[in-house]
């Protein structure tokens, strides 16, 4: 698995809610950035490119922080626990994840982690966490990829409905005027083949965690159909992926 391209391919599905947030909120308040669970370093890329800001990235991974220096320079790169976050409070104006919750053991205590350093009215933000609960798939026999995706997703240990409860999970962390909502969709009906490989990729991965109970000939199968319906403009494929984020009050910090 190239986890950079997957990534990247990743944050292309959610640029619109970045771009959503800094129309909303002033970029010039935003002079130290962190990015808790930042994998390759493709969203400090992007941030890079549009802002004036001290960026830095987090990730437990050590791996994928070598990765990441090969992709840009920022101010710094840390390996640590996301539930443990090695820095003073206050130290940031804005405080992110991005497809990072879901695989998290208690998402509440990384929220108040990512909460106590941020400064006071500084911002908190999850920017994609996806509900596979509600994964919509057509034609009807694609309905089966949900299921055994979700299950796989348990299996590693993700929470794979974690996109419905992210709000929750912001105001019960404190946070203040919490703003959520879900990432729209839009279909062509013109194929695209790296969307339908990267998909596939994706799939294969996590269908591993399956392999005993899962025949080979029903993936094979599934992987055919997906390829014709794109080929003739049917294919729909919705993972609803839900984003939030809040402020931090003075009351809150104290």
């Amino acid at each position: 698995m190239d986890w950079h391209k997957q990534f990247s391919i990743q944050a292309s599905w959610t640029k619109g809610i970045r771009e959503f947030f800094f129309t909303q909120c002033c970029t010039e308040n935003f002079g130290r950035i962190l990015d808790v669970g930042c994998g390759t370093g493709v969203l400090e890329t992007e941030l890079k490119t549009k802002l004036r800001a001290d960026l830095f990235g987090l990730d437990n991974d050590f791996e994928s922080l070598i990765e990441a220096r090969k992709h840009v320079e920022i101010n710094q790169w840390i390996c640590a626990d996301a539930h443990d976050l090695p820095f003073s409070s206050g130290a940031f104006d804005l405080v992110f994840c991005h497809y990072l919750l879901l695989w998290i053991g208690d998402p509440l205590r990384v929220v108040k982690e990512m909460m106590r350093l941020t400064r006071n009215e500084g911002i908190v933000a999850a920017f994609a966490e996806p509900d596979y609960r509600g994964r919509i798939d057509y034609p009807d026999p694609l309905s089966r990829l949900a299921e055994w995706q979700r299950e796989s997703l348990r299996i590693q240990g993700a929470n794979p409905d974690m996109g419905r409860q992210l709000k929750a999970i912001f105001v019960a962390a404190g946070l203040q005027d919490v703003q959520a909502g879900i990432l729209g969709a839009q279909w062509s009906s013109s194929p695209v083949d790296s969307d339908f490989d990267s998909e596939w990729d994706l799939i294969d991965f996590d269908l591993q965690s399956l392999s005993d109970s899962i025949p080979k000939w029903q993936i094979t199968r599934l992987k055919e159909i997906d390829r014709l319906s794109r080929r003739k403009g049917e294919r729909i494929l919705f993972v609803p992926t839900f984003y939030a984020w809040g402020k931090v009050s003075k009351s809150v910090k104290s």
